[in-house]
Parts: C-alpha cells; sequence; structure tokens
C-alpha cells in the first residue's frame, strides 16, 4: 500500500498491479486487455502526463501536463480543423486563396515542429501521434520540420481561439482560412 498510510495504492502501485495482472493473464492464454507496457517504457522518461491520458482510471489525481501538452493539443487541434475546412473547399476556392498575396510562402498542411529548435513540442507530437494515437490525420506524416514553426502556430492559434469565441460550433469559414494563413505571416514582413 502507499507508503502515505491512506490504505490507498498509489497511481505507480495501480500501474504495477495492473501490469502484473496483464502478464499473469498473457501467461494463462487470456487475450491482452491491460497496460502496454511497451507504452510504459516508451513514455515514463518524459512523458508521465502520457500515462494519465491513456490510463485515466489509474489517477484519482492526475499529474499535472506541461504547458508544451496542452499547447501542441491545440495546435493539432487547430491543424485539424484547419485542414478538414480547407479539404472541404471547391477548387475556385482554393485557387482563390493561392491568388492572395503574401510575403511568404502560407503553409496549407501541418508541417511539423523544428527538432533541433522545437525540441519539446516535437517530442510531446510524437507521443501524441504515434503512442497515444490521437490525431489520426497526421499519423502517416514526418512530424519534423526543417524550420521552426512555432511562432507562425502561435500567431495562428490567437486567431484561430478568436475566430472559435465567435463561431464555437461552425467549421471555418473561407474567411477563416484567409485570416489563417495571414496569421502565418510574421509582423515585421
Amino acid at each position: 500500500m502507499s507508503s502515505k498510510g491512506t490504505g490507498r495504492f498509489s497511481e505507480g502501485e495501480k500501474l504495477i498491479l495492473w501490469a502484473l495482472r496483464d502478464v499473469w493473464r498473457r501467461q494463462h492464454g487470456y487475450e491482452h486487455d491491460g497496460v502496454d507496457l511497451e507504452f510504459v517504457h516508451a513514455v515514463s522518461a518524459k512523458h508521465e502526463w502520457a500515462l494519465a491520458r491513456k490510463y485515466p482510471a489509474l489517477f484519482r489525481h492526475p499529474p499535472q501536463s506541461p504547458p508544451t501538452v496542452s499547447e501542441a493539443l491545440r495546435v493539432f487541434q487547430m491543424w485539424s480543423s484547419f485542414e478538414s475546412a480547407y479539404d472541404q473547399l471547391s477548387e475556385g476556392e482554393q485557387n482563390q486563396i493561392a491568388g492572395l498575396e503574401f510575403p511568404i510562402r502560407p503553409m496549407v498542411k501541418f508541417e511539423g515542429f523544428s527538432v533541433s529548435e522545437e525540441t519539446e513540442h516535437f517530442s510531446v507530437a510524437k507521443v501524441l501521434v504515434h503512442e497515444l494515437g490521437e490525431f489520426e490525420c497526421f499519423k502517416n506524416r514526418d512530424l519534423r520540420s526543417c524550420y521552426p514553426r512555432l511562432e507562425a502556430y502561435r500567431r495562428m492559434l490567437r486567431e484561430f481561439e478568436s475566430i472559435l469565441r465567435d463561431r464555437p460550433q461552425s467549421r471555418l469559414s473561407i474567411a477563416g482560412i484567409t485570416d489563417l494563413l495571414k496569421a502565418q505571416v510574421p509582423p515585421e514582413s
């Protein structure tokens, strides 16, 4: 039992018990339905938050996710909405957007995080997409970018969250898509 003398199992003790149960069930021919030990090993060093996300029943008080996790989730949610809305535009509407003048080429698909400069975000993105299986639309993509993208994503997030406040249940309009593309441009451009 927990060293705190509460008579309750700690989250770590629950995880150990689930893992032992899983090993016993495998040895006795039961179908695997418990703890994914490979996942636990993969995330235990740097991504404890992922354990609580995958196995919420283990945690009475889930550990606080680092701010990087929250931001990466918001980035993925935004890009999911953006790409879905963009893909639903007609060819004419996409051409209309392509014809707009931008000082830089805007991204219409999520381009990942820089491994060298946005290491934490890249690491969290890999866990979310590949280990937890969230955001299926990004599963077969390279989450690495050759260039830092986080500042552009942050500008886009501010605009996206503003759009959501005004129209929380609606799909992004062509105007909203255009506003997100414009938000990618650094202010000094």
